[in-house]
């Protein structure tokens, strides 16, 4: 029987990949792996429309309660910032930022099930100004990008193993942009669950890739997965280093998203999130 990730664990669940479905859990006192039954039921999507009512309200039931942070809102196709909606168990409330009018359409995706594993990412130096030793990338073009990982204190405490990133971009029309990547020591980023770009350089925290391509207007996932590799003293956590510009003719033109607090993370799980690498 075989298990993904690191054997043994310290924590956590590892799922048995003989396809069985089971999951199993590491009992340290034992040293051995024990049967584990999940205590809620496997993540389910939902989404629920409105159409915005004359007055426009600003209140609206949820079929179900959403997991925390787990919401996706739209208004007449336009994303909405989470900063700009609360969610009270199965009620969505607008901000006063927010200003519906009659008759435009209000989207709610989300999920209902087990907790979420996703949790804000943490920062690590700019660019310009990292905070490990030699994690200068020649040619990355954004000083003011942050390498983040899965939590503060992860250059202390973090494991070998994955960490996995996910943001969403909205753009207003179709954009011909540039991604720019540093990674410590692998790591790739995937555009609406296609690969876009993988860096595997030998020092890949000193080398930029970058892929062109073409992106059309609306919603856009970015997924992002770093790995530190076998054989690297511990703790030395899996970082990563992103940017993405528009282009013009052929050159960087407007900075559209760069790696910072706002993105989402999941560290070092026994294997790839539900729904690895999205669109989720």
């Amino acid at each position: 029987m075989g298990f993904r990730g690191q054997i043994p664990p310290s924590t956590g669940l590892y799922q048995d990949i003989a396809g069985d479905g089971q999951s199993w859990k590491w009992d340290a006192s034992a040293g051995v792996y024990v049967p584990y039954t999940p205590t809620s039921a496997a993540p389910v999507p939902h989404w629920d429309t409105f159409i915005v009512a004359n007055p426009p309200a600003a209140n609206y039931p949820l079929t179900y309660t959403p997991q925390s942070d787990s919401a996706i809102v739209f208004l007449a196709d336009q994303l909405i910032p989470p900063n700009q909606y609360t969610i009270n168990g199965s009620t969505l409330t607008l901000g006063a930022g927010v200003t519906p009018a009659a008759g435009q359409e209000l989207d709610v995706h989300y999920w209902t099930g087990s907790p979420s594993l996703w949790v804000p990412a943490s920062t690590n130096g700019t660019a310009a100004a990292p905070k490990q030793t030699g994690w200068f990338a020649a040619g990355f073009p954004d000083p003011t990008a942050y390498w983040i990982w899965d939590r503060p204190t992860a250059y202390s405490d973090a494991p070998k193993g994955a960490v996995y990133f996910r943001r969403l971009i909205q753009l207003n029309s179709p954009q011909t942009v540039r991604i720019y990547l540093s990674v410590d020591d692998t790591g790739e980023v995937y555009l609406d669950g296609t690969l876009a770009v993988e860096n595997t350089a030998a020092k890949a925290w000193e080398t930029t890739v970058t892929a062109d391509l073409t992106l059309a207007a609306g919603v856009h996932w970015i997924a992002m997965h770093g790995e530190q590799g076998a054989g690297v003293p511990q703790p030395d956590p899996a970082s990563d280093l992103l940017a993405i510009y528009s282009l013009v003719n052929s050159a960087p033109s407007q900075l559209l998203v760069h790696t910072d607090a706002t993105w989402d993370c999941i560290g070092y799980p026994d294997q790839p999130p539900d729904g690895w690498p999205g669109p989720w």
